[in-house]
């Protein structure tokens, strides 16, 4: 298994076991992902990959744009498969996860149907997986991403925060055991992120659910995480591991306490390197 840098902020504040004691949910052991461009041409963008997430963790990767964060992620979720390597979800391959209906997947365009109010959406799973509609589900989703209000509303008539939060309603309704965020809130403005952020964070709270999140925003990814993955590319593999010791739940507040801003700008500090090194190479 590839080795990677750990960087360490103190001790876990809220009490939960160190992850060595606990038994992995995702395994992904030497993992690569070539793209042919033709006959003789090829793009090696993963290489060698191998970490472990815990079954209700939340990890986020980062790293510079192009060093295969997405296409990690469509990998460990199914959508996409390593040329080399093994991926393992609870001991199955991912495609059984998707099969089985246990993933959950929120991304940066939240891909509500226009036509359908929020009831509709939130209900949709349950329609493609052939499984009758649970309405206390939907309603208790509803009310969880405090949405209840706008049941009838249609995606149109939300803003684009209300629309995140019920995409992540719709992604959770199932219960699934793996959750997936590629940038879900990267299309809105800084105020309405960080706004969201305390929602996902207190939605997440009430319901962990084994989660890997890819964005850009470091200050995100920090707030969200229970640890943080960074990726270089140029071929994409990750190389440092930053465990989040910050106690849940975590509010606005939170992020202008010293160890979290501390953790940003350590996190930072090494994006910035590694994007120094790829500007001279």
């Amino acid at each position: 298994m590839a080795e990677f840098q750990k960087e360490t902020l103190g001790s876990p504040l809220d009490g939960s076991p160190p992850t060595s004691v606990m038994q992995p949910f995702i395994e992904i052991d030497g993992v690569s992902k070539r793209f042919h461009l033709s006959r003789s041409d090829y793009v090696d963008a993963l290489v060698d990959i191998s970490f472990e997430i815990y079954r209700n963790e939340f990890v986020a990767l980062v790293g510079p744009s192009g060093c295969g964060k997405s296409t990690l992620l469509r990998m460990i979720a199914g959508l996409d498969e390593p040329s080399d390597g093994v991926i393992k979800v609870g001991d199955d391959h991912p495609r059984e996860l998707i099969a089985k209906q246990r993933v959950g997947m929120a991304m940066q365009e939240h891909g509500l149907m226009p036509w359908l109010d929020a009831v509709g959406n939130v209900s949709l799973p349950f329609r493609l997986a052939g499984l009758p509609i649970d309405p206390e589900r939907v309603e208790e989703l509803l009310e969880l991403v405090k949405l209840s209000k706008f049941s009838n509303a249609r995606p149109s008539q939300l803003s684009g925060g209300m629309k995140q939060r019920l995409s992540i309603a719709r992604a959770l309704v199932l219960q699934p055991d793996l959750l997936i965020l590629d940038e879900p809130f990267g299309a809105l403005d800084a105020v309405t992120r960080r706004m969201m952020n305390q929602e996902l964070q207190r939605i997440w709270s009430r319901k962990p659910t084994t989660t890997v999140l890819v964005t850009h925003s470091l200050e995100e990814a920090v707030f969200l995480s229970d640890r943080i993955l960074m990726m270089s590319p140029n071929p994409g593999t990750v190389i440092s591991e930053y465990p989040v010791p910050l106690p849940r739940p975590r509010t606005l507040e939170t992020s202008r306490e010293k160890d979290f801003l501390s953790l940003v700008e350590s996190v930072t500090a090494r994006l910035d390197e590694i994007c120094a090194t790829e500007l001279l190479s």
